[in-house]
């Protein structure tokens, strides 16, 4: 008899790994969602890039093996877990010193010094992104979800545009019908 296999968030999941699965939220149910992830990703060594545990893809695909009734999960430990980040507005730092709104007249070759920098996630640069997006972007700022890249551009040691680019989002009902996609494709 063939051993079902389930492709999960680039992981393939099979009988052993559910069982794994089930053996750990046994032994740690009482610790919550969020420890049981934790614990998968350092038992199978699920990483980032970055080396920080790849815990809210382990914890998506814990909630998908949960609605296929494959395993059961603990309830939240936490009351309101879905909408606790929905309507919170992010903290925003103001800038210790001021930034000039004054107009910029002429070409970008009158302005030698134009350059692009990244922006460190929890850096005082991040800070700053974080405020001119919710000062002067007319959507304000929120939360970029995923993977995400970061930049100021400046001329002159001064900011003049943020960019910011996200992952694609995991899914979109819509597009994942359209193109025949499942929780288990």
């Amino acid at each position: 008899m063939e051993e079902k296999r389930f492709f999960l968030y680039g992981r393939t999941i099979q009988e052993g790994d559910l069982a794994l699965i089930r053996q750990t939220i046994n032994q740690h149910w009482e610790k919550g969602r969020t420890f049981i992830s934790q614990e998968l990703c350092r038992i199978w060594n699920w990483r980032q890039p970055n080396g920080y545990l790849r815990d809210v893809v382990c914890r998506s695909l814990l909630l998908s093996l949960f609605r296929s009734g494959l395993i059961n999960l603990p309830p939240y430990l936490r009351a309101n877990y879905h909408n606790r980040n929905r309507n919170r507005t992010p903290r925003i730092f103001t800038p210790k010193t001021s930034i000039s709104t004054e107009p910029l007249l002429g070409k970008i070759k009158d302005y030698p010094c134009l350059s692009l920098k990244l922006v460190v996630k929890r850096s005082p640069d991040e800070s700053l992104w974080n405020y001119l997006v919710h000062k002067y972007h007319y959507q304000g700022y929120r939360f970029i979800i995923g993977s995400h890249l970061k930049y100021i551009a400046y001329l002159e040691n001064r900011p003049i545009a943020c960019l910011g680019w996200g992952s694609a989002t995991w899914s979109i009902k819509s597009r994942d019908q359209f193109i025949g996609w499942s929780a288990f494709s």
